[in-house]
């Protein structure tokens, strides 16, 4: 019986040890614009609509060969808009506009390939999925037609907002340079998200984001 435990606890840890050797952590920081796509609903389409956007992430790969592998990369972002449609009309006299910040949680899913160069520590990066991001928090940034008032920070209360849609889901993409330290890697990438759905439910308003980030990522 002991013998047979024994060769049971052996055999559970070569399967452990062979699944963790296949497998990615890392983590990655990107900053760029954020902006939403009106098309025909708003007359602003076509100008400057870009926020700053951020992205804090971390990373998780399976490999499936040396070059491919699937994972996850959850983690918190920001869009938005530097117009958010309508919300003048609240108040029209007072409020000349509003830029719109929005926070979510996201959890995509990708595959993600890599390519050598050279027979050199450089390797050049691409992934492609999507995935689902859900809103945590957000704020308007009111501008006045009043020169001398000054801009007024007002935090989204989801329980008044019901033209708000807190879930969104869209498709990712991103193309990185890497370089090979040791057990791990450095890596720096675009990124770029395509929404699929409204985040106003009143009009289309489609995110979108185009960011640059530095990543590093190590095999366990």
């Amino acid at each position: 019986m002991k013998k047979q435990t024994l060769l049971f606890w052996c055999f559970s840890l070569l399967l452990t040890t062979g699944a963790f050797a296949q497998l990615s952590i890392g983590i990655n920081a990107a900053y760029g614009h954020s902006w939403q796509d009106y098309g025909d609903d708003f007359y602003a389409f076509g100008r400057d609509l870009k926020i700053d956007g951020y992205t804090l992430a971390v990373s998780i790969y399976y490999d499936l060969s040396s070059n491919l592998s699937v994972g996850m990369e959850p983690g918190i972002t920001r869009r938005g808009s530097a117009r958010d449609p309508g919300f003048a009309w609240r108040n029209i006299y007072v409020w000349q506009g509003a830029a719109i910040y929005n926070n979510y949680v996201q959890l995509p899913l990708l595959l993600r390939g890599q390519l050598n160069l050279w027979q050199s520590n450089f390797f050049l990066s691409g992934k492609v999925g999507g995935g689902p991001a859900y809103m945590v928090s957000g704020h308007r940034q009111i501008k006045y037609w009043e020169p001398s008032q000054a801009e007024e920070r007002q935090d989204l209360n989801f329980k008044e907002e019901q033209d708000l849609n807190r879930w969104d889901f869209g498709g990712y993409g991103g193309l990185g340079l890497g370089y090979r330290i040791g057990p791990g890697a450095i890596q720096v990438e675009a990124n770029y998200y395509y929404g699929l759905m409204d985040a106003n439910d009143q009009l289309t308003s489609k995110n979108r984001s185009l960011l640059f980030g530095l990543g590093y990522t190590f095999r366990l």
